[in-house]
C-alpha cells in the first residue's frame, strides 16, 4: 500500500502518471498493483523544488524497502518531469497498524 501524494509545480510539463508508477515499480522492486500515485499542480514558493512527495506507507516495511521504495519514487519523479534529482523531495511516513480504513474496514498488519 505505498500511497504518493506528490505536488508538481505549475511549470513543469506534463506528467504521465502511469509511467511514474511504471518506473516506481521496476526501481523499488514492488508490484504495480500495489501502489497509488496522486499528482496536483500548483504554484511554490520559496525554495522550489520540481516535485515534492508525500509517500505514506505501513509500518510493516523493512528499512531497506522503505530506502528502495523512497529514493524510487525520487527516481520516477525525476524521470517523469525531466528535472534533476536534486530538484525532488520525498518525505516519508510510516503508519501503524490500525491507523488505516479500506473498504469500510479497519486494517491490522
Amino acid at each position: 500500500m505505498p500511497i504518493a501524494n506528490c505536488f508538481v509545480r505549475s511549470d513543469i510539463g506534463p506528467i504521465d502518471v502511469d509511467r511514474v508508477v511504471e518506473v516506481w515499480s521496476v526501481v523499488s522492486g514492488v508490484a504495480d498493483e500495489e501502489m497509488t500515485v496522486n499528482v496536483v499542480r500548483g504554484e511554490q514558493g520559496g525554495k522550489r523544488y520540481a516535485a515534492t512527495a508525500s509517500l505514506t506507507l505501513p509500518s510493516l516495511w523493512s528499512g531497506d524497502d522503505v530506502e528502495r521504495l523512497a529514493t524510487g519514487l525520487s527516481q520516477a519523479l525525476a524521470d517523469a518531469t525531466g528535472a534533476a534529482a536534486d530538484s525532488i523531495l520525498v518525505i516519508t511516513t510510516l503508519i501503524p497498524s490500525g491507523s488505516v480504513v479500506e473498504a469500510g474496514h479497519l486494517v491490522h498488519w
